[in-house]
């Protein structure tokens, strides 16, 4: 009895399913790069949760040029998320959110890469066979792609066909309690669009994003910057 009373414990201890009330205001401080709010919200969760609301402290320090706070963010958020996969090795979103952690501090951090490319492609390899149709795993994955150099196993029409598959998987994704990235799928998208010279498609992939998260300052600066550079043509 004792034995059962502790799991039970354990499993609510370490917040295995994410709550999306919490995953949407972690994602709204996000948005308005609300640093404090995003700190209190680390400080007072547990589990995935705490885990998403350190990768998102993280990304906002990035935009700082804050590399201290990047790594301490990133490195608490990949540690909740180690945790997470000893105790249930088949969680999936924690071995997503985990791989695009790693692929983040990768990014910054090159001489990571070597140490972290591997685990990353594991991750993302593992919870492929286990959920094929997740679309974090595709934007995740994609976005890796993205970045990754061709010699290293990047390929850019990979990743903007994941992006797509992301697309088509996330509205049966809405009950999830995970669900956070399908804005940034078409925000990536749109990106790709603009780097082979597709201006209006991007254009309509970002005002897609704002459609699907109206907070998103990501995609209307990316608007409001292509829009300027359509009417300067």
């Amino acid at each position: 009895m004792k034995k059962v009373i502790f799991a039970v414990a354990l499993s609510i201890s370490l917040n295995v399913f994410a709550e999306q009330n919490t995953i949407d205001n972690i994602t709204l401080a996000a948005n308005n790069m609300q640093v404090e709010n995003l700190t209190e919200l680390a400080a007072h969760t547990s589990g995935y949760d705490q885990a998403f609301a350190h990768y998102k402290l993280g990304a906002a320090y990035l935009v700082q040029q804050n590399f201290a706070k990047l790594t301490q963010h990133l490195t608490l958020s990949a540690d909740i998320l180690n945790q997470q996969l000893k105790h249930n090795p088949k969680d999936v979103e924690s071995m997503i959110l985990l791989a695009q952690v790693l692929g983040l501090h990768s990014g910054f951090a090159p001489e990571k890469a070597k140490e972290f490319g591997p685990k990353t492609y594991e991750l993302l390899n593992k919870a492929g066979q286990l959920a094929p149709k997740n679309p974090r795993l595709k934007l995740v994955h994609g976005i890796i792609k993205y970045h990754t150099p061709a010699a290293y196993g990047g390929n850019k029409q990979v990743a903007v066909a994941m992006f797509n598959q992301a697309i088509n998987n996330y509205p049966d994704d809405v009950h999830s309690g995970y669900h956070w990235g399908y804005d940034e799928a078409y925000i990536w998208r749109g990106l790709a669009k603009v780097e082979q010279g597709d201006t209006k498609g991007a254009l309509l992939d970002f005002n897609q994003a704002v459609e699907i998260n109206p907070n998103s300052n990501w995609a209307k600066g990316l608007i409001a910057q292509n829009e300027q550079n359509i009417s300067s043509l």
